[in-house]
């Protein structure tokens, strides 16, 4: 709806005014599906695995909760939801890279986006504001899109820290975390996936069942530590668009390298072309990256629910 992202402009820019609001006191968080341990289709079927039907399609799925400020000073502990309580690859670890909560489908509910935002984003924020010498009863706004797991914005205050609710149908145009952030995440989450692959020993799909969940959320933690306060900021331009221009910081090579996709096209071609030809990796062409790439663009975050189940 685009009529509705350029009132919404409007009604933003007055929330800003109105509470006085600088970059650093602006949050959008935004979820998403993630297929963690998903090869490109072609690793497995040019490999001549006997297996490959069976894993090309492997969609074992997490959902990530990302969430930084505008000004991208401030990334938020990711919160992962997962399908199992106390997963059996967490069993020796004594602390998490990650917020992880087991939902038995990996979905968002309502129940664990309160618990994240009272004991997880609330205390962040605060501790975020005493470390930039700020004082902690600063206002600070999540801005959120209207997800059915999200409750609504009366639920979600803590004195002066509260949220927001975007129009429906903006979010492609203009939600912070859908211009970017979200797609440069998980562009960094497969870079690392495929070094780990064509590091191990192992066979493609041995590498793929071997691969749990304790090396998805520290790969998933690292992906997001690698995206650039730049990026974050710059994500914010069609909604806040003196965002660019916040500070007196030169990020004019950042800022043309933006067009991210062929960047990491490229990357992941240069792990790739020294692994030898016997390895199924070797064969991935650039068009069999780029759909992996895009692979869980729409995966769903809450449950779908169908008729019967409304009824």
């Amino acid at each position: 709806n685009h009529v509705a992202a350029e009132e919404y402009s409007a009604i933003f820019e007055q929330l800003v005014e109105e509470h006085r609001l600088s970059p650093c006191q602006m949050y959008n968080a935004d979820e998403t599906g993630l297929l963690w341990r998903c090869l490109p289709n072609s690793t497995l079927v040019g490999g001549g695995e006997k297996a490959a039907h069976g894993f090309k399609m492997n969609k074992d799925r997490i959902t990530v909760l990302v969430c930084a400020n505008a000004s991208g000073t401030h990334k938020l502990k990711l919160l992962v939801i997962g399908k199992y309580k106390k997963p059996r690859a967490f069993k020796t670890l004594m602390s998490l890279p990650v917020i992880y909560e087991a939902q038995w489908n990996a979905w968002m509910t309502s129940e664990i986006f309160k618990d994240w935002f009272f004991n997880h984003f609330v205390l962040a924020v605060k501790e975020n504001f005493r470390k930039e010498g700020l004082l902690e009863d600063n206002k600070a706004v999540l801005l959120l899109d209207n997800c059915r797991a999200h409750p609504p914005a009366s639920e979600l205050v803590s004195g002066n820290i509260f949220a927001t609710y975007l129009p429906p149908n903006v979010m492609s145009l203009i939600q912070p975390m859908d211009q970017g952030v979200i797609q440069n995440f998980k562009y960094f989450y497969r870079g690392t996936f495929v070094q780990k692959l064509v590091n191990s020993d192992c066979s493609v799909s041995e590498f793929q069942s071997d691969f749990n969940l304790k090396d998805a959320v520290y790969a998933a933690a690292l992906a997001w530590k690698d995206v650039k306060k730049v990026t974050v900021r710059k994500c914010w331009r069609k909604l806040w668009p003196s965002i660019m221009f916040c500070d007196d910081s030169s990020d004019e090579e950042e800022f043309c390298g933006f067009n991210v996709r062929p960047k990491h096209i490229s990357n992941i071609q240069e792990i790739i072309e020294n692994v030898s030809e016997k390895n199924a990796v070797a064969k991935l062409s650039e068009n069999d990256i780029e759909q992996w790439l895009a692979m869980d663009k729409d995966e769903p975050v809450v449950e779908i629910l169908s008729d019967a189940t409304i009824i």
